[in-house]
């Protein structure tokens, strides 16, 4: 959990998601208004059928755990330190 305020730009794109996650500077935003960072949890999974859909797994904190999907991305969601 992050406690300090910091300015955030949202995250938009896989390559960008990715790339944060694997550095260790994403954030999520929680419904209390505070910033989680969110740590990969497993491989980036792609489908050649459907080769603009991907789920890349994510936990946050001890117990939550999620999906970047794309429609999970344009909801906004997601943030890095500006």
């Amino acid at each position: 959990m992050v406690n300090e305020n910091f300015d955030v730009r949202p995250v938009t794109t896989r390559a960008e998601a990715e790339a944060l996650l694997d550095a260790g500077e994403l954030y999520v935003k929680m419904n209390n208004g505070r910033y989680w960072r969110a740590r990969r949890s497993g491989m980036t999974k792609t489908w050649k059928t459907r080769p603009d859909d991907f789920r890349v797994p994510f936990k946050v904190g001890l117990k939550l755990s999620g999906q970047i999907t794309p429609k999970v991305l344009a909801s906004l969601l997601f943030f890095t330190k500006a």
